[in-house]
């Protein structure tokens, strides 16, 4: 219906049987060379899928809220930055071969670490900590990096100016927000219409976001459809 529409691809769960708990809800990536080349053919066998039926995907990332390690009855996966730069360094290759335009976006989250988030930090994930965006543009897979996402839910969207003025080189792109139920329900679309204009439309676009993403645009009279949480 409308050709010129953007696509952005996020993938909520790697396949179960890639994860090291064989479950589309938690769980890791299993840690082996030939599951993170598995994972980005998949990805590109995506993007393939979807062109051949006329839909150009602009964007992928590789995992939506890595850091969001045990979602509430919905797919989600830990993907500790240094598991995101293995992926990205088996995609960005994959993307050329296949002579595909998509970019891949990295991270994928808010704009700083929510608090509940940094409670249920593994050991080995101690170092991502408010630090996920810098490792991976520090990374090996930063030249297959076409930016860095955030989502709205923790922090406030001076954080994208604050890594832009670290990395100016680096596009940043805003990705997800969703809105939630006033305590005074009557209040909520004005509530809600005034904290995204301030934060998304407005802020957004001043703190260097190229998008921004609305999550979702319309929903039932009960807050529905969703899955889980």
């Amino acid at each position: 219906m409308n050709p010129r529409l953007r696509v952005n691809g996020t993938p909520w769960s790697p396949p179960a049987w890639m994860k090291d708990n064989g479950s589309l809800v938690g769980g890791r990536l299993i840690d082996d060379p030939r599951i993170y080349h598995t994972y980005a053919a998949y990805l590109v066998k995506f993007i393939e899928a979807y062109r051949a039926n006329g839909v150009d995907v602009d964007t992928i990332a590789v995992q939506n809220e890595p850091q969001n390690r045990h979602p509430s009855g919905y797919p989600g996966a830990d993907m500790p930055s240094w598991q995101e730069a293995k992926v990205i360094s088996e995609l960005g290759p994959m993307l050329r071969a296949a002579h595909l335009p998509t970019k891949i976006l990295g991270y994928d989250h808010n704009w700083v670490e929510h608090p509940g988030d940094i409670q249920n930090t593994p050991a080995d994930e101690v170092d991502d900590i408010n630090a996920y965006p810098r490792n991976l543009v520090t990374s090996t897979a930063a030249k297959y990096l076409g930016g860095i996402a955030f989502h709205c839910y923790a922090g406030d969207p001076s954080a994208m100016t604050a890594f832009h003025k670290q990395f100016p080189t680096q596009d940043i792109y805003f990705t997800e927000c969703s809105g939630v139920q006033s305590g005074d329900q009557t209040k909520t679309f004005g509530d809600t219409l005034k904290w995204h204009t301030r934060n998304l439309v407005i802020g957004a676009a001043r703190d260097w976001a190229k998008t921004m993403i609305n999550w979702n645009l319309a929903l039932d009279p009960s807050g529905g459809p969703h899955v889980g949480g």
